[in-house]
């Protein structure tokens, strides 16, 4: 990565409340013998499109074609609900709250986003895009991850449970920067909904 360039991707902030909702479900899995790097409650977030390393020359653009693309979208309800794993429990990679509501919204915006942001250089996404919010990597050392009992447990008897639902208002493109303690997330633009 250029020193000029930014690590770059387009989200969906949540309320405090939906953070401190799933930042308590973090608490309680802390403490269980699997081997995860949790996100920080302050930076727990919804990714509709990670951009990766990009020029800063091409801020400007991206925040044209979102302008652009979703000016006219309006604004809905996200609720959030379930735990489950990617890709799946028997070979755990993210950890992750699903959702129960909105789903269908979210998909149409981060496939107009795939669309519009092809013609800048940015490539589509190979898999289907599923609304999630990650709650923690599983760290793997020479081999796959195997979920503990205590685990496998508490994600199934999460696998209901609603966590909180907001209004979708707008998304933003942030700047993430990675630091020893953690990445920093810089909102750079947002785009309004209806």
């Amino acid at each position: 990565m250029d020193e000029r360039d930014l690590r770059l991707f387009i989200a969906l902030t949540l309320t405090d409340t939906i953070r401190s909702n799933l930042g308590q479900i973090i608490k309680l899995c802390v403490s269980m013998p699997d081997k995860i790097k949790w996100v920080e409650e302050h930076n727990l977030h919804l990714t509709l499109k990670f951009l990766g390393s990009t020029p800063s020359n091409m801020i400007q653009p991206i925040c044209t074609a979102i302008a652009n693309a979703m000016n006219n979208r309006t604004q809905f309800i996200y609720e959030l609900q379930g735990l489950a794993c990617f890709p799946n429990l028997v070979r755990p990679r993210v950890l992750f709250a699903g959702a129960s509501q909105g789903m269908k919204e979210l998909q149409i915006i981060a496939n107009h986003l795939e669309d519009i942001l092809l013609p800048l250089g940015f490539e589509k996404e190979k898999r289907d895009f599923k609304p999630h919010i990650t709650l923690g990597r599983f760290k793997t050392n020479r081999g796959k991850p195997i979920l503990s009992d205590q685990l496998l447990k508490f994600i199934g008897s999460h696998k209901n449970t609603t966590f909180g639902s907001f209004t979708v208002e707008n998304i933003i493109l942030m700047k993430s920067t990675l630091t020893p303690d953690g990445p920093i997330y810089t909102p750079l633009y947002t785009q309004a909904f209806a």
